[in-house]
């Protein structure tokens, strides 16, 4: 530490560089959206010279912060230098005396190499930040401004006319809502559910239209009132409408139908505390979906489209999407095969005798309970023991 103390006060010794650079720093650049925490680095440009030391001042905005460390310091890293590991960094927050996060307008940063006998190497990165982006921050380019930089050789020279290239941190728009459909898996022959949910994105997202195309061996059935086996998922508050329509258009649920379309809409009536925007990741609604009994394992596909959002004044929503989910069709279930080893032995088939005798519980082996009754039956166990001697699903 007194080491890097004295080289601080040997930098502080000597004037300021005169414009027309030589030998420079350069912060890097980054982006990402509000909220985020980026990385930006230091590098050393040589331009020729024999730089070992380095001193420079980053400015930032109050929308763009470099944030305290866990000792308080600026949340920044030294970058080994290989194959030398002799070097110290030290920063602090300026102008002295301030708080982090509340009136720090910048950092300094010394790069001590000096006691590793070697220059750095042209393009070195030296050092690394953490920035930290507002959540409030308008879209746009930040400036991390550079400056009061101070190089020194070997022999503690001053490298004459040094400058530094300051970094932009790039704030990019939020990303548009979306509506995410989720995976789902099953045997043949079974029903599935899958939900459809929001993710606003910070958008006062009210209202949502989508399109769901499935195709063999996936099915979505008419409910009880011909129309899409869907249910809407409660909002707070209760005030919400959720209705859906097989696609295309008069088609035959079953038959020819191969797809739906969905809409949900959140009112109320309005009052200055109202609520009535959808929550950020809510469950808008549901589906049950139908594998066909003769299909074959694998990933299938329900596809989501054509999608729509509104506001509450009525406003579209901008490049709204939907994120597309898949249905995983298992292999199709073994009587008596306990382990899921894909063939049935004489202990899974003891095992089957002992529930049905009640002997042990169904969870020893619930593969042997195929009409799913919560008990094992002689007819059970013959169909248990055909598959063990003419394979799963032989006759």
């Amino acid at each position: 530490m007194r080491r890097l103390s004295i080289l601080v006060v040997s930098i502080f010794a000597w004037t300021l560089a005169a414009p027309g650079y030589a030998a420079e720093l350069i912060v890097s650049d980054a982006s990402g959206r509000p909220g985020d925490t980026v990385t930006i680095s230091v590098s050393v440009n040589q331009e020729g010279d024999e730089v070992q030391n380095t001193l420079n001042d980053i400015h930032f905005d109050p929308l763009i912060q470099i944030f305290a460390g866990t000792n308080r310091r600026p949340d920044c890293v030294g970058v080994d230098q290989q194959p030398y590991d002799d070097w110290q960094l030290g920063a602090s927050f300026i102008p002295q005396g301030c708080t982090p996060g509340v009136d720090c307008t910048g950092m300094r940063a010394v790069y001590d190499n000096s006691r590793s006998n070697s220059l750095l190497d042209d393009g070195a990165h030296i050092y690394t930040c953490n920035v930290t982006i507002d959540a409030n921050a308008v879209p746009g380019d930040y400036s991390m401004a550079c400056d009061r930089t101070i190089l020194s050789r070997y022999d503690l020279t001053k490298v004459e006319n040094a400058g530094c290239k300051s970094g932009i941190i790039t704030v990019l728009p939020p990303p548009p809502p979306e509506l995410i459909v989720s995976d789902a898996n099953g045997h043949p022959g079974e029903t599935v559910t899958i939900t459809v949910s929001l993710n606003a994105e910070g958008d006062q997202v009210q209202g949502t239209q989508n399109d769901l195309h499935f195709n063999p061996p996936l099915q979505i059935r008419a409910g009880i009132n011909g129309r899409p086996d869907c249910v809407g998922i409660q909002q707070e508050p209760d005030d919400w409408v959720f209705f859906a329509l097989f696609r295309p258009q008069a088609c035959m649920p079953g038959v020819d139908c191969n797809g739906l379309r969905a809409y949900f809409i959140q009112y109320e009536t309005p009052t200055v505390d109202s609520a009535d925007v959808l929550s950020d990741g809510a469950v808008l609604y549901t589906c049950n979906v139908t594998i066909g009994a003769t299909a074959t394992p694998g990933d299938y596909p329900l596809t989501c489209d054509g999608t729509i959002m509104g506001r509450r004044d009525g406003t579209k929503v901008q490049n709204a999407s939907c994120h597309s989910g898949t249905v995983t069709v298992l292999p199709p279930i073994c009587s008596g095969d306990c382990n899921s080893d894909g063939q049935v032995t004489i202990d899974e088939l003891i095992t089957g005798i002992n529930i049905a005798q009640e002997i042990v519980p169904l969870d020893a082996c619930a593969a042997m309970d195929i009409n799913g009754d919560g008990a094992v039956t002689i007819e059970e166990l013959v169909v248990a023991y055909n598959n063990a001697l003419y394979g799963c699903g032989g006759k």
